[in-house]
């Protein structure tokens, strides 16, 4: 039988039809707010039971008591605050018509009517659940940085889940996930939580997990909001699917859940064991540095490596769900296999790739060997890291460039571009001006041309809006920052989490276009996104120029 839900019955907060009509009436009336990626995730799993016992996002009572101790002013273990954050001006038109429109991605989804709201101290938040205050941790820099100065609750009611386009069918709801359980005899489950691709190590940790506890295997995959620099959910979930014909026939299912992680460490090791819980699990693994962030600004972790291990193992008996704790797992050449790092004897000879090396192999289209990862999973990732001149390319060209001369380099490194094979997108330089597209439009647009491998050149008025997005454009690829020698930098010259770059080049006052372009493309080919030039007589032959030699025979 699989487990009871956390606090003993699921919850389920979508409305009925009828109920659906008449809210969608009153709605009309209320303010909207478009949820956050976090946020989205959240109301999805208050709506299925995820977050079971959970009815809304918490209020004030319950807040500072899952802060302080852990736990709703109820008494049930809840470490991980669940919270609907807003701007004062939306709190200020929700008390005013009681009540509030939440939308994802344009779809009404919910209406919350308006009870309390609080503005809190979220450095003690941080601080409490996070352990830290250190803005390298994500946790806080989104709290202290990114949120929004007040929280609100209230009674809540579900008109219909967020939308998902993609992997339909592996996404369940805890409802579904039992009855699927049910339906296949399982009574022992043990789930397995990841937010990277899987590999060897992970997949002979959750086999030895299945086989020592005589249980059956729930794939659990985050593919909600995750570290940044992370692998992107949709590579990982092919990765996960290509896995999945390497186990035991008709022993584990794939399911994603779309969990807003907040990397809280031991922490959220234990809300995680209640989210699976309430998805069916009776077992829940946890690993080395489960939910941990890596390292604080002074270099060191910000969590004990099995200090998740023993939070969780604490409370295992008042939650009502096995914990499995699993030491790392190395490979040993000697033995060809993957043992606990407890197990190495002396003389033995451990193989290990980080996930910095991984990423600089993928990075550069380097194999990964088939000792670190399967076959399978291999092909997929080679897929998603395409060779650097394949991957997208942004050039920011500033307005100390006067006119013509700016118009006249973009036009030059356009061209250039092209002529080395790239695909290239030239912005107006009006794109930002006063009625025309807002900088996170524009932002969105040139990340998904780069996404595609595509080359987006940017001319005067869009680097102001583009120079803080940056960074995040560099995930998808090169950014090259064009300034002038003696201006102020806007970027630093460091490699993203995901090994592509922003790099600042300088060029003279009063440069000519064709330098600009020269010290651009350049840069661009000795950074490897383009392909290596072919000589003009080689180049001539490929193209069948009159005049080329031939060979008829």
């Amino acid at each position: 039988m699989v487990s009871l839900p956390h606090g003993g019955a699921l919850v389920d907060l979508r409305v009925e039809d009828g109920r659906a009509a008449e809210l969608a009436e009153a709605a009309r009336r209320l303010p909207v707010w478009e949820l956050s990626r976090r946020q989205r995730c959240d109301l999805e799993l208050l709506a299925t039971g995820g977050f079971s016992p959970l009815r809304t996002f918490l209020d004030q009572a319950d807040y500072e008591s899952a802060c302080a101790a852990m736990r709703l002013s109820t008494g049930e273990l809840w470490p991980v605050p669940v919270t609907l954050d807003l701007p004062e001006q939306v709190v200020a038109a929700a008390s005013a018509a009681g009540g509030v429109l939440l939308r994802a991605r344009g779809v009404d989804v919910a209406v919350l009517w308006l009870e309390a709201a609080w503005r809190p101290d979220r450095r003690a938040e941080a601080a409490a659940v996070l352990g830290t205050t250190d803005t390298a941790h994500p946790g806080v820099q989104d709290l202290l940085h990114e949120s929004h100065p007040w929280y609100v609750s209230g009674p809540l009611e579900v008109l219909r889940l967020p939308p998902h386009h993609g992997f339909r069918t592996v996404r369940h709801t805890p409802g579904e996930l039992r009855s699927l359980m049910a339906g296949h005899g399982w009574d022992r489950v043990v789930a397995f939580q990841t937010r990277n691709p899987m590999h060897r190590a992970h997949q002979e940790l959750t086999v030895r997990a299945a086989r020592d506890l005589d249980a059956n295997l729930l794939l659990h995959p985050v593919v909600g909001v995750t570290k940044p620099g992370d692998v992107d959910p949709h590579i990982r979930v092919r990765c996960y699917r290509a896995l999945l014909p390497t186990y035991p026939p008709g022993r584990v299912l794939l399911s994603l859940l779309p969990l807003a992680m907040r990397m809280a460490g031991p922490r959220e090791a234990l809300w995680h064991a209640i989210v699976r819980k309430n998805h069916g699990a009776t077992h829940f693994i946890v690993g080395r540095d489960h939910a941990g962030p890596g390292e604080d600004s002074a270099g060191r972790p910000f969590y004990e490596p099995y200090a998740a291990q023993a939070l969780v193992g604490m409370h295992a008996r008042e939650l009502g769900i096995g914990v499995v704790p699993f030491r790392q797992m190395v490979y040993v050449e000697e033995l060809q296999g993957y043992v606990p790092e407890d197990d190495v004897q002396p003389g033995q000879h451990c193989l290990r790739i980080s996930g910095t090396e991984q990423r600089r192999r993928l990075a550069h289209g380097e194999e990964l060997p088939a000792w670190f990862t399967p076959p399978e999973v291999a092909a997929e990732l080679r897929r998603a890291f395409p060779p650097r001149s394949e991957r997208g390319v942004c050039v920011l060209l500033p307005d100390a460039l006067p006119d013509p001369r700016r118009d006249q380099a973009a036009a030059v490194i356009a061209a250039r571009l092209r002529e080395a094979g790239r695909t290239v997108t030239l912005l107006s330089r009006s794109l930002l001006a006063e009625g025309e597209a807002p900088s996170h439009l524009v932002v969105h647009l040139i990340g998904e041309v780069m996404r595609n491998g595509g080359a987006v050149v940017c001319p005067g008025g869009v680097v102001h809006g583009l120079a803080h997005a940056a960074e995040r454009l560099a995930e998808r690829g090169l950014v090259v920052d064009v300034g002038i020698a003696g201006e102020e930098p806007r970027l630093t010259d460091a490699p993203s989490a995901t090994e592509s770059s922003c790099t600042r080049l300088l060029v003279p006052v009063g440069a000519a276009p064709e330098l600009v372009g020269d010290v651009v493309v350049d840069h661009v080919r000795t950074s490897a996104y383009l392909e290596p030039a072919v000589p003009a007589a080689l180049r001539a032959i490929r193209d069948g120029e009159p005049g080329a030699p031939r060979d008829d025979g």
